[in-house]
């Protein structure tokens, strides 16, 4: 860490949310203890694992476990100012540094159906960069319910951890289907595992219940990331915090930034919006957007506007 981040830190570092996120996923899973060994025996991917595959990324709604990590590095440091140096996440600064990566992405690494996308064709959706590894549950992200119908994509970005654990593992599972809503899974006690609408509303409604962990046809992948690499994902690539460290009390203190992106439709400027996701009761800008979102249930912003849940940015 340079001596300029170190004397920033404690000025700008934000409290410790995840620790509780971590304690809570934990107390509503009382059968972790059956999933342990297989998460300890999971592969290990990383940016290696992919530098002799050309595929790319599936972004289409539909699509289903589909995933990469690369190198990144260059932007690494760039990246890490957002958090020390407490750039806004709409600042200018923040938006050459996102616009940089994400057109990086774009350029080699994702496959829209044949279309070359561009930075104008993207809505960028929550910024997200802290430390920890709060979300120790199987899901895919309920944030994509708001946006039904649209292609996109997720990207995670590691920027540090000097641990072996605490980074996230993927999951996949035939079991799981392109119109999916998004879903979580819990373990319960007897072995017990139990499939929910991903809503985040205190009891989410369940869809399955599997007798065992060994039906729900699992398999998990660890990603083994060092700090620079950057994972892709598909909208619906089901994924998971790594909670070990939790269990011990000793919480990963590994920083990441996350972002999603949505691509509008061809030669069109608004994107479909699902007004009635709980965050609209939550957070000043899902409530904006409710607000602004018309009877065709579609939105126009900018690509920028969606950045930040505490605040919408007219660009």
């Amino acid at each position: 860490m340079s001596e300029e981040n170190k004397k920033s830190k404690h000025k700008t570092e934000v409290p410790r949310w995840d620790i509780g996120y971590s304690l809570e996923f934990i107390k509503r899973q009382p059968g972790l203890d059956k999933v342990l060994p297989i998460l300890n025996a999971a592969e290990k991917i990383s940016a290696k694992s992919f530098l002799k595959d050309d595929k790319k990324v599936n972004v289409s709604s539909n699509a289903i476990g589909n995933h990469k990590i690369i190198s990144l590095n260059k932007y690494t440091e760039a990246l890490k100012n957002i958090y020390y140096k407490g750039y806004k996440k709409s600042s200018d600064v923040t938006r050459v540094i996102i616009d940089n990566v994400v057109n990086d992405i774009l350029s080699r690494h994702i496959n829209a159906d044949g279309r070359k996308l561009k930075l104008d064709d993207c809505l960028f959706y929550s910024i997200s960069i802290g430390r920890g590894s709060p979300f120790g549950h199987i899901h895919s992200d309920t944030d994509w319910l708001q946006f039904p119908d649209a292609d996109g994509f997720q990207f995670w970005f590691l920027l540090e951890n000097s641990e072996e654990t605490g980074n996230m593992f993927l999951v996949n599972t035939p079991l799981q289907g392109g119109n999916d809503m998004p879903e979580a899974f819990y373990f319960l006690r007897n072995g017990i595992v139990v499939k929910t609408h991903h809503t985040t509303e205190p009891v989410e409604a369940p869809i399955n219940v599997f007798e065992n962990i060994e039906a729900c046809k699992f398999t998990f992948k660890y990603i083994d990331m060092k700090p620079g690499e950057c994972l892709i994902l598909s909208k619906r690539q089901l994924h998971m915090s790594d909670f070990r460290p939790a269990l011990e009390k000793n919480f990963s203190d590994r920083l990441a930034i996350h972002m999603r992106v949505i691509i509008k439709k061809p030669d069109s400027g608004s994107i479909t919006f699902w007004p009635n996701h709980p965050y609209a009761e939550r957070y000043p800008m899902h409530k904006h957007l409710s607000k602004i979102c018309d009877k065709n249930f579609q939105i126009n912003v900018g690509r920028f506007s969606m950045v930040n849940f505490q605040e919408f940015n007219k660009d």
